[in-house]
């Protein structure tokens, strides 16, 4: 049945009048292998594939590239249709030119020293100052941080953790007066006196010095004093000295202690001024006292960074190690501030 279900050749029909069958018996001749002798040749005739067809419809340029194409009429292949540079214009290959010989600047000091994109700038900044903020797009901006982060709009700043702000024409200015008024009110101390300096000049403060005071106030108003060297870079020393000594107070410290608050009461306020410039150039300054420190002889680190004419960071520490001399004291002081920029 296998061999009959496979047909790879149409079926032959034939028909032939003989006594033993009916009138009209069909006769069916179709090749299938077997083992008798009778075989049944079949000779295909073989074909070849039909030619490809070849387009006989005539090409025709577009009437506006009638300038622009190649005129060698014979070339058959599509790349006769190709655009020449020989056969642009002159203003296109001007175009052409200017345009490759332009280099985009990747950086701001690059496009600071061209003309192009410094007079570009120029305008760009002039039409907004002429024109002002767009305060409908501002509040439709607003409406929307509001709907999907929850942001309200607290207005202008004015206060923040302790911390004023003082807006101005040139900049901003960071004071903390009301902070200062209130650590005065609570230190319940007598600070009416005037101090010129913040602590006293030449005085080296020793561990075990003097009668032991309450330790809790002290820690109290050495912790407010290292908050208000936020804006108040002056008093950093005289913060980082006492703090050494919050574990075990004495008498000359607690006199110290109001020295510094006598200094600040008559200068309560005093901040820092966050000037607007062009020149946002990042200095740093650095200093180092060597041997000072006279429990430990280890020297102090200063230094100030300033980005244009304002001061961001600013720091007075103890050297982690003591220094043979005051050139390695500075060089560590270099180092520290080195870190501090990088």
């Amino acid at each position: 049945m296998e061999d009959f279900l496979d047909i790879p050749n149409p079926f032959v029909i034939s028909t032939s009048l003989t006594s033993s069958s009916s009138l009209f018996s069909p006769s069916i001749s179709h090749h299938i292998p077997s083992t008798s002798s009778t075989t049944v040749s079949t000779d295909p005739t073989p074909t070849s594939p039909p030619p490809p067809r070849i387009s006989t419809r005539p090409k025709y340029t577009p009437k506006y590239l009638d300038s622009y194409v190649c005129a060698a009429q014979q070339l058959t292949s599509h790349w006769c249709n190709i655009v020449l540079y020989d056969h642009l214009p002159q203003s296109s290959k001007a175009l052409i030119s200017i345009t490759c010989s332009l280099v985009e600047p990747t950086s701001y000091l690059e496009a600071s020293q061209d003309d192009g994109c410094v007079q570009a700038m120029q305008k760009e900044l002039t039409a907004l100052e002429n024109t002002g903020p767009h305060l409908p797009t501002i509040k439709h901006l607003k409406s929307h941080l509001n709907l999907v982060f929850s942001i309200k709009d607290l207005g202008i700043l004015n206060y923040f953790l302790g911390i004023e702000v003082t807006h101005l024409h040139g900049g901003i200015i960071l004071t903390q007066k009301k902070f200062t008024k209130e650590l005065l009110e609570d230190c319940c101390l007598d600070v009416s006196r005037s101090a010129k300096t913040p602590l006293p000049i030449n005085e080296k403060l020793l561990t075990d010095e003097g009668e032991f005071t309450d330790p809790v106030q002290y820690r109290c108003l050495v912790g407010k004093l290292n908050f208000l060297t936020h804006t108040r870079p002056g008093i950093s020393f005289a913060a980082k000295t006492l703090s050494q000594f919050m574990h075990k107070s004495g008498l000359p410290h607690l006199q110290a202690l109001i020295h510094v608050l006598r200094y600040i009461a008559h200068i309560s306020g005093q901040g820092i001024l966050l000037q607007a410039t062009n020149t946002l150039i990042l200095q740093a300054y650095s200093d180092s006292d060597w041997g000072s420190c006279p429990n430990t002889r280890r020297s102090v680190t200063g230094y100030v960074l300033l980005l244009g004419n304002s001061p961001v960071s600013w720091k007075s520490k103890k050297q982690g190690t003591i220094s043979k001399s005051s050139s390695e004291a500075e060089y560590r002081a270099m180092a520290a501030t080195t870190s501090e920029i990088t």
